[in-house]
């Protein structure tokens, strides 16, 4: 990296004190970062309702303009597509397990798709 000066004390002012792999976390779930609170939430009314994701009739979501510029792919092709589409998100409605298990029923992402609300 190209540049017209570093701070030295920046770099090693703190070595031995400061450890920046403690500030890492873990990916919970195989997909864009921004979707994991939308899987969270999803997830927790799964678990809550109980309710099958048949009966579901609409699901209104707010989110961040910048995730539907990230994730705003509305019709996935394929299981890859989808780790990087909002559908992806809120596939735990209709079965928790699915999320972790990268398995993806495009049909059914699609007809999901039909209910949801997203509004930025």
């Amino acid at each position: 990296v190209l540049a017209d000066g570093f701070d030295e004390d920046r770099l090693t002012g703190s070595l031995g004190e400061r450890w920046e792999a403690a500030l890492d976390t873990y990916k919970p779930y195989p997909c864009g970062i921004v979707l994991h609170p939308l899987i969270d939430g999803c997830l927790q009314v799964a678990a809550q309702s109980g309710a099958p994701a048949a009966t579901i009739e609409r699901v209104e979501v707010k989110v961040h303009p910048l995730v539907m510029v990230l994730t705003g792919r509305t019709d996935p092709k394929d299981g890859l597509e989808s780790k990087l589409s909002f559908t992806h998100a809120l596939s735990p409605l209709d079965n928790p397990q699915s999320i972790r298990s990268l398995r993806r029923d495009i049909a059914r992402l699609k007809t999901q798709l039909r209910k949801i609300q997203i509004g930025a």
